[in-house]
């Protein structure tokens, strides 16, 4: 795996930093765990593309269009983000989306949370 958000190949996140995060590790069990407890398919392989910085509680463009076309790169089956916004909202032009497309077009699968940072309605 690569840390794109601090430039490492360290993608355990640190939980000693203020915004260090354990939901993609989280997400990643809930798929792929292989042992007392079992993921829904725990003989996947796991790509880990981290792209939120235990330093930030951001992502940027730049560092998910990078992970986006190493998994490409590196022929992977599915790509599932869970990157959070506010209602889902997406604008096609982002670079996201056209790296998004591209997955897309390589024949991989791209499932991607719609909206799971805060509810969009009273």
């Amino acid at each position: 795996g690569y840390d794109w958000a601090d430039n490492d190949t360290n993608v355990i996140p640190d939980m000693t930093k203020p915004e260090g995060s354990t939901h993609g590790t989280h997400v990643a069990g809930t798929v792929a765990a292989n042992g007392f407890i079992k993921g829904v398919a725990p003989q996947a392989q796991l790509l880990a593309e981290k792209v939120f910085s235990d330093e930030s509680k951001y992502a940027y463009s730049d560092d998910i269009v990078a992970a986006i076309i190493h998994a490409i790169n590196l022929e992977a089956d599915v790509i599932n983000m869970s990157l959070g916004s506010v209602a889902g909202f997406v604008n096609i032009d982002d670079p996201e989306q056209h790296a998004i497309k591209l997955a897309v077009d390589a024949g991989i699968i791209v499932a991607v949370s719609a909206g799971n940072s805060s509810y969009s309605t009273s």
